[in-house]
């Protein structure tokens, strides 16, 4: 809001560098350079699906998807579910259909984070799992 007495507008909620991040977006439609991390990125989808704005929005989507790892996988999964992005949500669960890969995430401060925001995801994910293990063969 702009304040009467002042030439300046105060824009709550967005981090300085996300907000001129989003407005070389917006004039160059482009994703800046220091966009490069997965952290980076997942502050940037907040304040694009705050805003409204679609194309940054899809654009931080296909960048967090590309940088998915043992690491941000539970972050980035529970910004996914938060925000319904089911494309990011669906490569996470992909990722996270490798048991090396979900017994190495489930470590992380990502992971703590997920089950303390999305506890049904887990579930999502352990039904996943359990539909993989071999079914023991029955004697006769």
């Amino acid at each position: 809001m702009k304040d009467e007495k002042q030439d300046k507008i105060k824009i709550s909620n967005v981090r300085a560098p996300i907000f001129k991040a989003m407005l070389f977006f917006v004039y160059t439609g482009l994703l800046p350079d220091h966009v490069e991390g997965a952290e980076a990125a997942q502050h940037f989808l907040v304040a694009a699906d705050r805003y409204g704005m679609q194309t940054l929005r899809r654009a931080c989507e296909e960048r967090l998807s590309q940088q998915l790892d043992v690491v941000n996988v539970g972050t980035t999964l529970a910004l996914a579910e938060q925000h319904n992005l089911t494309r990011l949500k669906s490569d996470c669960l992909h990722y996270l259909s490798f048991s090396e890969v979900f017994f190495s995430a489930l470590g992380t401060e990502g992971f703590a984070h997920l089950a303390k925001a999305c506890p049904d995801i887990l579930k999502e994910i352990s039904n996943m799992h359990d539909r993989k293990k071999p079914k023991p063969l029955l004697k006769e």
